[in-house]
């Protein structure tokens, strides 16, 4: 048996987990490997080409 760790993984992606509510970590934590590394290639493509995903604006950033 593996000591498989989601919210590791989400960690070692870019995805910050440390101010997440204790309910939000118990979802995560149900994560198979699969949807942690699939969410991990998400936030890689999202940081890799920021103008990709997002605009800015009087009011912020809008993301589309």
């Amino acid at each position: 048996m593996t000591n498989y760790d989601p919210i590791k993984e989400l960690n070692n992606a870019g995805i910050a987990t440390d101010k997440l509510s204790e309910d939000q970590r118990k979802q995560l934590q149900s994560l198979s490997p699969e949807e942690a590394r699939m969410l991990g290639k998400i936030q890689e493509r999202m940081s890799s080409d920021v103008q990709g995903f997002a605009a800015s604006d009087d009011t912020g950033w809008v993301i589309f």
